[in-house]
């Protein structure tokens, strides 16, 4: 590459004077590529700050910690709450242990839980997190939405936001439970349930903002998200992944059969097939209940009924190999043995086989 940046050179005139004006070219040639590619490097870098929360968010969002995935996985700093409440004395001051600027930190800088008074410990104390953004003007009533993603049921916390200085109303937490333990939910995906606190029309200023948030009196939540926009509306989430899709294309069948009885009164395993031989008149099954064959569509989701008896007892419905007919047990009405019948998986050509 070298040789040909050179020879591309090799038309102009020689001597001292073009050898002068090669060089000043040569010179003003590499500024322009260096601040070009400066220049490049900062958008670059710009860019790279927001497309963690870019995404397609609604055009009221202000700004966004995370993504709304019902998992704190993106956030990893975990903090040690009983060295940052250490460095409070006074226990009825709220402990800050985050400071986060939008635009500069990543989702990776923000915690994937937020504790609170009930932790012992830490002390049972408070806890604020702090966030700096900027507004390109001043906003009207908005509002901090905060999808949580665990939390010990019915020990939500009060939420306290201050933003600018000016405090808005206090609302309680209502966390959606825990998936697994406390300690194994860092990256456990699981709800995303709806908090939205009001900020006061006027508090959002034109330029640098700081918004802090507290939780007290309750347990600590794991976050999903948190944005500041216009509506008290959670963030809409992404689509599931349909499982009747991967079902498909792995190559099962789009018909399933299934049979409808009432379960058994034991529920042991083996009341399903026979009970103690003690006493011939007790059986393991209540008699005269109902049943019903039935075949569910995959793709339509409807379901179909083959076979039904609502005063017999039907069960283990076994398909033959060309899917055509099936097996299965049959107990009519007023009888006590079962015995086994064959039907075709239109309906048809009942038969009994024992």
């Amino acid at each position: 590459m070298t040789r040909r940046f050179w020879n591309s050179f090799s038309c102009l005139p020689k001597g001292k004077e073009n050898g002068l004006f090669a060089s000043v070219f040569l010179c003003i040639l590499c500024l322009v590529s260096w601040l070009t590619g400066s220049s490049s490097f900062v958008q670059a870098q710009e860019s790279g700050k927001s497309a963690e929360t870019a995404g397609k968010l609604p055009a009221d969002v202000l700004f966004c910690i995370g993504k709304a995935d019902q998992s704190p996985a993106e956030f990893r700093f975990q903090p040690d709450w009983a060295v940052f409440a250490a460095k409070v004395p006074d226990k009825n001051e709220p402990v800050p242990f985050l400071k986060f600027t939008v635009g500069k930190n990543s989702n990776a800088d923000w915690t994937p839980w937020h504790w609170s008074t009930a932790e012992a410990k830490a002390g049972h104390r408070s806890f604020t997190a702090e966030i700096e953004f900027d507004s390109p003007e001043e906003k009207g009533k908005m509002y901090l939405v905060v999808g949580i993603a665990h939390g010990i049921s019915g020990l939500g916390s009060e939420v306290r936001v201050v933003t600018n200085g000016v405090e808005s109303p206090i609302v309680r937490a209502k966390n959606p439970g825990m998936v697994k333990g406390p300690w194994q939910s860092f990256d456990v995906s699981g709800s995303s349930e709806l908090l939205a606190v009001e900020i006061p029309a006027g508090a959002v200023r034109k330029g640098k903002n700081t918004l802090t948030l507290t939780l007290s009196d309750g347990s600590f939540l794991f976050y999903d998200y948190l944005c500041v926009r216009e509506r008290p509306e959670a963030l809409p989430l992404p689509p599931v992944p349909s499982m009747v899709d991967d079902f498909l294309e792995a190559g099962m069948p789009e018909e399933i059969l299934f049979v409808l009885r009432k379960p058994s009164f034991d529920g042991h395993w083996y009341a399903n097939i026979g009970y103690y031989g003690d006493n011939a008149c007790r059986l393991p099954f209540p008699m005269n209940t109902g049943g019903a064959i039935c075949i569910f569509n995959v793709k339509t989701k409807q379901v179909r009924t083959i076979f039904a008896d609502w005063e017999g007892n039907i069960r283990d419905p076994q398909i033959h190999y060309d899917a055509e007919k099936l097996i299965f047990a049959y107990l009519p009405k007023g009888k006590k043995h079962y015995s086994l019948y064959e039907i075709n998986v239109d309906g048809t050509n009942l038969r009994q086989i024992t």
